[in-house]
């Protein structure tokens, strides 16, 4: 599915609602991949963002929330991070 603002989503759907796995890509060329629920971003995925930035871990309700792993686009730096909510509450380089 395209959408009007140029975004597009390719995956499972259930009651019109991206719900298990899929791909969902901004105009801006983001891109989250991984599990859904009821619409967000729920479970398992990979955001990429725009300049490259990396997160690959745990979802819940839409935000990160949970153990992952994030890499940066500018020095390559790989860190182990913890979220609660969408917030960084731990952050270890590795």
């Amino acid at each position: 599915m395209t959408y009007a603002d140029g975004a597009k989503y390719q995956g499972q759907w259930k009651d019109g609602l991206q719900d298990g796995q899929g791909t969902y890509t901004w105009a801006d060329g983001a891109q989250y991949q991984g599990d859904w629920k009821e619409g967000v971003k729920d479970g398992q995925g990979t955001l990429t963002e725009a300049n490259g930035n990396k997160y690959q871990g745990d979802w819940k309700n839409g935000l990160k929330d949970g153990q992952g792993t994030e890499k940066t686009s500018a020095n390559g730096e790989k860190y182990k991070v913890w979220y609660k909510k969408g917030h960084m509450t731990e952050q270890v380089k590795t």
